[in-house]
C-alpha cells in the first residue's frame, strides 16, 4: 500500500504541479496528528492504517483549486476500509504498554458501545516467541462464556505477551456466592486461567481489577494490571493469578526504577538483612502470611511453638531484626523481595 500510494502521489503531482504528499505516524498518535495537521490548513484526502502506524495523504488546503481538488478521488487508489472498533481500541491502549499516555479519541468513544461495566482481566503469555493463535484464544473464549452478552467480548492484543480481555459483567458464568466482589473477580480469573493454560498448553499469568465502567477507565486499570503482572513474574513468580489489590508490597517493588532498586537492595544487605537462608525464608514467608502470629505460623509449619520462637531468636541475632516487631518485619520482607530477584 505505501509503495503504490507513493507512486500514485508521484504521479499526480506531476501531471498537475500542486503540492500533495505521503505522511505516517503511531498509530496512537493518529488523532492528535490529524487535528494537527488540519489546524495547519492540511486536508486529509486518503488514510489506512495497521496496529503499529498509519499512512495518510494530505495536501495543502489553500494550494489546491476547488476543480482540481473536485477531481484528486478520481486520481487516487480506492480509499482503505477504515479500521475496525476494536483496531481503534488496541492503537489507543498500545501506547499505555509504552509508557505514554493518550486521551481517549473522540471517534472511539462515539462508536464505542458501552452500556454496562466490563469486566478487566490482563492476560500475560510467559513465551512471547511462540506465534499467538489468536483465533483460537476467542473461540476459547466464546464456548466459555456462552451467554448472549458474549457477542461484546473483546480480546485485544496489545503486544506479542499481553492481552486484555473485556468482558460485559453479565457475561460472566454463576460462580459460588462470595463475601465480597472481588473474591468473585477472582473465581473468575482462576476459571480462565485453568481455561487457557489447559487449551493452549500455554503459560499464562492472569491479572484482574475492578470492572470498567466507562472506556475512559481502561487505562488506569491497565496499568494496574500491567504493575502487578511484572510484580509476578519479578517477586511471585509461583503466582500465575492474582488482583490488583493483592501484594501492593511487591508492586511497589515493581515499580520502582533499576538504580533505586539497587540503591534499596545495597541498604538491607548492609544491615545483614540479605544472608537469609531458604529455611529463614520459609519460616519467614508463613509468619507474615499469617500475619506476624506464632501460634498460627507454627501450626502452618508443624513446628512447636517453643522450636519456632528458638528460630526466630537465632533470625534476630543473625540480622539485628526482630520479625516479630512490625516495622523490622517489613524491612525482612523487602529483603526477601530483593534478595530473590538479585
Amino acid at each position: 500500500m505505501e509503495n503504490q500510494w507513493k507512486t500514485e502521489i508521484d504521479r499526480i503531482r506531476q501531471a498537475t504541479g500542486l503540492p500533495i504528499g505521503l505522511h505516517t505516524c503511531a498509530a496512537h498518535a493518529w488523532e492528535r496528528e490529524r487535528r494537527r495537521f488540519e489546524a495547519e490548513g492540511g486536508e486529509v484526502v486518503r488514510w489506512a492504517a495497521d496496529q503499529h502506524a498509519v499512512w495518510y495523504i494530505g495536501i495543502p488546503r489553500d494550494a489546491w483549486p476547488e476543480a482540481a481538488r473536485a477531481l484528486l478521488p478520481l486520481l487516487l487508489p480506492p480509499p482503505e476500509r477504515e479500521m475496525t472498533i476494536q483496531q481503534q481500541a488496541i492503537n489507543w491502549l498500545t501506547s499505555f504498554c509504552s509508557g505514554r499516555t493518550e486521551p481517549l479519541p473522540a471517534a472511539l468513544e462515539a462508536v464505542w458501545q458501552w452500556r454496562e461495566p466490563r469486566a478487566v482481566f490482563l492476560l500475560t503469555r510467559a513465551h512471547a516467541d511462540r506465534p499467538l493463535e489468536l483465533s483460537q484464544w476467542q473461540q476459547l473464549l466464546a464456548d466459555f462464556f456462552p451467554s448472549p452478552s458474549a457477542q461484546h467480548i473483546w480480546l485485544l492484543p496489545l503486544s506479542a505477551v499481553h492481552l486484555l480481555l473485556l468482558v460485559p459483567v453479565t457475561a460472566l458464568p454463576e460462580t459460588e456466592p462470595a463475601e465480597d466482589d472481588r473474591a468473585m473477580w477472582l473465581d473468575w480469573a482462576f476459571g480462565l486461567h485453568d481455561l487457557l493454560t489447559t487449551e493452549t498448553m500455554e503459560s499464562v499469568i492472569v491479572c484482574v481489577t475492578e470492572p470498567a465502567a466507562h472506556p475512559r477507565q481502561l487505562p488506569q486499570l491497565l496499568q494496574k494490571c500491567l504493575l502487578l503482572s511484572r510484580a509476578l513474574q519479578r517477586f511471585r513468580f509461583r503466582e500465575m493469578v492474582a488482583g490488583t489489590w493483592q501484594y501492593p508490597l511487591e508492586q511497589w517493588a515493581a515499580s520502582l526504577d533499576d538504580a533505586t532498586r539497587e540503591a534499596v537492595r545495597r541498604s538491607l544487605d548492609r544491615m545483614g538483612a540479605m544472608t537469609l537462608s531458604p529455611d529463614q525464608a520459609e519460616i519467614l514467608d508463613a509468619l507474615f502470611a499469617h500475619h506476624l502470629n506464632i501460634s498460627e505460623t507454627a501450626r502452618h509449619l508443624y513446628l512447636h511453638r517453643n522450636t519456632l520462637l528458638y528460630r526466630l531468636d537465632k533470625l534476630k541475632d543473625q540480622t539485628n531484626l526482630d520479625p516479630r516487631q512490625f516495622s523490622d518485619a517489613i524491612l525482612l520482607r523487602l529483603a526477601m523481595l530483593f534478595q530473590q530477584n538479585a
